[in-house]
């Protein structure tokens, strides 16, 4: 009776220590897998923070090169409403044959527009890596803008290049002593190429007024689209500047 009572408790005791080490086991095997989750855990938090800082690092280049764009968009626009002010002055005095107490600048007429904004062209690898899909559908509403100035810009190119200066060579009105001064092989900002004398040839010329017509519409069609493009910069730069202030 003895007996069976001791090989009784030892199998008690064998089984006990069998529980005691499977329970020891499932506690390391539980702790492990908690130590990988949370290895992933943090390691996928700090990927998302790295990721976080690398977009904020992408809107503050954007926003950099939109203030750019910002001034050579005022740059041009002034230049475009120089350019209309003087056209409105030479009609004036075109049509009426009778000369302008401030006398307009011809050479306004001949004046090609650059349009060179360099935000799209430098961020453009940033643009593609960028996850908010609002931020991504902005960008792309200012590209679509940029066209759309670009468009109106060629216009006015086109009326420059193609009408405004083969008429004036047709006429026989450039100042060829300013353009060939002595010793000067640079452009000429501060000389007029239009003879101020030799302008009276346009006086009353209704091929001049008509082309004259179609720069003026060009010019403001460049206008036009160069202040919704200066307030499309703006807002973008104010949204892109909320992510960043978040």
């Amino acid at each position: 009776m003895l007996f069976l009572l001791r090989k009784i408790r030892r199998k008690l005791v064998q089984k006990n220590r069998f529980t005691t080490y499977l329970l020891y086991a499932i506690g390391e095997i539980v702790l492990v897998v908690i130590g990988i989750l949370l290895a992933v855990r943090i390691n996928n938090w700090n990927t998302e923070r790295t990721e976080e800082q690398l977009q904020l690092k992408y809107y503050q280049n954007i926003i950099t090169d939109l203030k750019k764009d910002s001034v050579h968009l005022t740059r041009i626009l002034s230049g475009f409403k120089r350019r209309q002010t003087n056209y409105y002055a030479i009609y004036r005095e075109v049509s009426t044959s009778v000369e302008e107490a401030d006398q307009p600048v011809y050479d306004y007429l001949l004046y090609n527009a650059q349009f060179a904004p360099t935000m799209i062209k430098n961020q453009q690898q940033v643009i593609d890596d960028i996850k908010d899909n609002t931020v991504r559908q902005l960008i792309n509403e200012y590209s679509e803008n940029l066209t759309s100035v670009q468009i109106a810009i060629d216009e006015y190119n086109l009326c420059v290049y193609d009408l405004m200066r083969p008429y004036t060579l047709k006429k026989k009105v450039w100042n060829v002593e300013n353009v060939f001064q002595p010793d000067v092989y640079a452009f000429l900002p501060e000389e007029s190429v239009i003879d101020q004398a030799s302008k009276r040839k346009l006086f009353g010329d209704e091929e001049l007024l008509q082309i004259l017509a179609y720069q003026r519409i060009s010019t403001g069609f460049s206008i036009f689209e160069l202040e919704g493009m200066i307030k499309v910069n703006e807002e973008l730069k104010q949204s892109l500047q909320a992510k960043l202030d978040d």
